[in-house]
């Protein structure tokens, strides 16, 4: 008789394990009470994972036309295998980190993706404002957090035409209108 090794591939919440399973051990298997109800928890990386690639690359999927459409694809080292996937990103540091592109119109590939939150991921979309300002480029949110100025504003007097080292070095602090008695 033939030994034969199957390799199963169980995901469990921030880890994946393997189990060898001989012939022996598969026929207990199938002729256990309830072969049919094995339990097996799908972790985040892997639904991640999965969603990008049907995202990317299944036109029926309803946000194909938002990845895919558009010409964002899955790599091929992780299209055709989680474990790689994994290796390059790693795991989620925490449940309230989703899969997340820096470059928001780039491809799902290893230099390209991160575990981000969903605050780092607000300031990451394809409508994010970036400016170059004294030769340093970040988004004109972060520019206002360090210079201490009202983001509003800001981007109001960028609308209204101002340049942006007009916007960044004007301060926006509200003055106070004095009446005439």
């Amino acid at each position: 008789m033939k030994k034969v090794t199957l390799t199963i591939l169980f995901l469990a919440t921030f880890s994946y394990l393997y189990c060898n399973q001989t012939n022996k051990d598969m026929a207990k298997l199938r002729n256990s009470e309830r072969p049919n109800k094995v339990k097996i928890s799908i972790t985040r990386e892997y639904r991640s994972w999965q969603f990008a690639i049907q995202r990317c690359h299944n036109p029926h999927n309803n946000k194909y036309y938002l990845y895919g459409g558009r010409g964002i694809i899955v790599c091929d080292r992780w299209r055709n295998s989680f474990t790689n996937f994994l290796s390059d990103v790693g795991i989620a540091p925490s449940s309230k980190h989703t899969l997340d592109r820096k470059d928001a119109n780039g491809n799902y590939d290893p230099d390209n993706c991160r575990w981000a939150t969903v605050f780092e991921q607000n300031r990451n979309k394809r409508n994010t404002i970036w400016w170059e300002y004294k030769g340093v480029r970040k988004r004109a949110i972060e520019w206002c957090e360090e210079l201490g100025l009202n983001y509003n504003r800001v981007i109001t007097r960028s609308y209204n035409g101002w340049s942006i080292d007009r916007c960044l070095s004007t301060p926006t602090g509200i003055r106070k209108r004095l009446r005439a008695i």
